[in-house]
């Protein structure tokens, strides 16, 4: 039992990591030459070439028709509608939508590519899940409340974006809130 909790927490770690990984990279975009539209490009054709293998090996999952509206509920917004949104933005994009991946140095291209279509789609799906079975979705959800504060904390040296006085009273705010949030049930018990 003990292995399977250090097991979700380094999920969750890592989750974090890819997390905050993915709003500073969406920021740093800004930067370079790619528009908006293309890092959504990269992003849903990116987890739907990630994930064609993987429908290829194991096929369309099997759901039985009653428990189909729960889950498309429950999940039908988060990785699935990512995934398969390629073939509906795609076409859009290379159609109607500016571009400037052409343009684009391929390094670029390629690393956005990766981290958003592959790591911050498919492997963070996986790690949340993971996290979750572990650790539960509580302890899951607080190190995601985190995300934004210490992707705040990160851009002020990296990017050079320093934070106010109340923006960094809100960073400690919202960390020492994810540490009750995490800490307080396991006290408790």
């Amino acid at each position: 039992m003990r292995r399977e909790r250090l097991v979700g927490w380094l999920c969750a770690g890592l989750l974090l990591v890819i997390w905050v990984g993915f709003h500073l990279m969406s920021r740093l975009t800004a930067s370079q030459a790619l528009t908006p539209w293309d890092v959504a490009a990269l992003r849903y054709g990116g987890s739907f070439v990630a994930v064609l293998p993987l429908l290829a090996w194991r096929g369309l999952p099997r759901i039985a028709p009653a428990r189909l509206p729960v889950l498309l509920v429950s999940a039908g917004f988060g990785f699935p509608l990512m995934a398969g949104a390629a073939p509906l933005y795609l076409p859009v994009w290379w159609l109607a939508l500016p571009s400037a991946m052409a343009e684009a140095p391929w390094r670029v291209v390629l690393i956005q590519g990766l981290f958003h279509g592959l790591g911050a789609s498919v492997i963070a799906m996986l790690l949340c899940t993971r996290a979750v079975a572990a650790i539960g979705p509580g302890p899951t959800t607080m190190v995601g409340a985190v995300v934004p504060a210490l992707a705040a904390l990160i851009a002020w040296p990296l990017l050079g974006e320093a934070l106010p006085p109340l923006g960094l009273v809100a960073v400690l705010l919202v960390s020492a809130g994810m540490l009750l949030g995490v800490l307080w049930p396991a006290r408790s018990r």
